[in-house]
Order: C-alpha cells, then structure tokens, then sequence
C-alpha cells in the first residue's frame, strides 16, 4: 500500500455547528441528525482507515470531543476546537494547530462527505507529492475535501477555503498547482425530505448511512 510521509487527514466534525444541517432538523430532529451525522463519520473512517502511513485527526467541538473518544476506531485521534472557533473557521484552525507539528501535506474532509471511497481520498493525498492544492467539490460547488501542502497555506490563506472554483482559481493565480478529485455530496446541502430519501440510491453509499436512510424512510 502508498505510505504518504509526513501526511495527515483531518476529518471536520461539524456535529450541528454548520448552519446547513438546522435544515434537516425540522422533519428529523435533533437526536436522529446527530445519528446520521455519526453514521456518516464512522462510514467515511471505515474508507480512511484503508490507507497506510497517513495519520488521521478528528476534529470536533470541545462537547463532542469526549464522546468521540469512547466510539472512534483505536489510531484515530481526536482533537478539541475551542468554542470561539465557528464551523467555518475549524478546518483552517486544525491546519494550523496540525502544522505547528511538522505536517507538510494536510487533507482535510467534511465528516458529513457521502460515498467518498479510499482511492479518492488516497488520490488527493498522494497528488500533494506534485501538486499544491487539491479540492473535492460538491454538487453546489463547495467542497468536502481540501488538501493543501505548506507552500499553499502561506501563499493562499484564508483563500483555500472559498468554493472549490475560486480555490483552484486562486491557486492557477499565484502559480501553485491545483487539481480536483471527484465531486461528492455532503449532508449539509441537503433541504428536502425527499432528497435525503434519495440517497438510498447513492452509489456507494456506506453501510450505516445506507441503514440509517432505510430505517428512517421506510413507509410506515
């Protein structure tokens, strides 16, 4: 298997802090979100998990933090985010607290990225070795992974974390090498009932997310 030096995989466990997901609250509930959201994290580990020589990071709220640590997979670390940090400022702070620790190649993927196999995930990590910036966007043009090495951070700052367009965009302008994996669906940009219903026919859907969908919908 690739072993990826000096690498590092930060999963951005939003649980509820993304504005995105008070849409799904209504016709679900707070309790089943937060299901369907762990669901997704343990789905997307079960993918992470595959690769070999990269180190993985979950970063999460200081509340969710604890009970992370009596679920998540041995290996995996868990890394607290201070409460003034707001969900769109975590993947930018777990950057910088990771590259205070040497990392040269950061990825980082929203835990509510759905269907996202190992070989993309691998795909971005081993494209650093020759690229600056790596995006995986989502349908509505955001992006569920961000991959940057240290030249990006300090040339693009707070850029890296604009929609997947104006992030390669900003890239081809300073002169950094930008390139993209396949785009995939996250949680967050889902508004209806019917679309989350919809993803029982999602391609490579994991298996709890696929279970919890089934549950959840079935008539009845």
């Amino acid at each position: 298997m690739t072993k990826f030096p000096r690498q590092v995989l930060i999963i951005q466990y939003h649980h509820g802090q993304d504005p995105g997901f008070a849409r799904l609250t209504p016709f679900l509930g707070q309790s089943a979100v937060a299901s369907l959201l762990m669901s997704c994290l343990l789905d997307l580990l079960g993918q992470v998990l595959r690769l070999s020589g990269v180190n993985v990071v979950v970063v999460a709220s200081q509340g969710a933090s604890v009970g992370l640590r009596a679920v998540l997979p041995a290996g995996v670390t868990v890394l607290p985010v201070p409460g003034t940090v707001p969900a769109a400022g975590i993947a930018a702070f777990a950057i910088g607290a990771l590259r205070e620790h040497g990392y040269v190649r950061l990825v980082t993927v929203r835990a509510d990225a759905l269907a996202v196999p190992a070989i993309d995930i691998g795909t971005a990590c081993g494209a650093l070795a020759t690229a600056d910036v790596i995006v995986g966007p989502t349908p509505a043009g955001a992006s569920y992974l961000t991959g940057v090495t240290a030249t990006a951070i300090d040339a693009m700052g707070a850029t890296l974390w604009l929609d997947a367009a104006r992030v390669l965009a900003g890239a081809h302008e300073r002169g950094l090498v930008g390139r993209r994996v396949a785009a995939r669906p996250i949680l967050a940009e889902i508004t209806t009932y019917d679309q989350l219903a919809g993803l029982a026919d999602l391609a490579g859907l994991g298996h709890r997310v696929s279970s919890w969908v089934e549950e959840q919908t079935r008539p009845g």
